[in-house]
């Protein structure tokens, strides 16, 4: 599933890169189709970098939990991963 999300991901930012070009932006037909493809994608790329930065977070947390020795940060990270 990861790897299905990397390739819309990648695509996405392509088109988004794409789209700044002159040539595609002079064409009507393709700057639309282009558009369209890019609104299609839209929410998919919001999830999985939303969903990146959350298990950056829960590795993040794990990590506290192992390596801290004060007691309050690793309560901190358990109520964190909790969430």
């Amino acid at each position: 599933m990861l790897d299905k999300l990397a390739h819309i991901e990648k695509r996405y930012l392509e088109l988004r890169e794409q789209m700044m070009n002159p040539d595609i932006i002079s064409d009507q037909k393709k700057s639309v189709q282009m558009s369209r493809e890019i609104s299609g994608l839209q929410d998919i790329y919001n999830l999985t970098q939303e969903y990146k930065k959350y298990e950056k977070q829960i590795e993040e947390a794990k990590e506290i939990i192992e390596n801290e020795v004060d007691e309050d940060m690793v309560d901190m990270a358990k109520e964190e991963l909790k969430e």
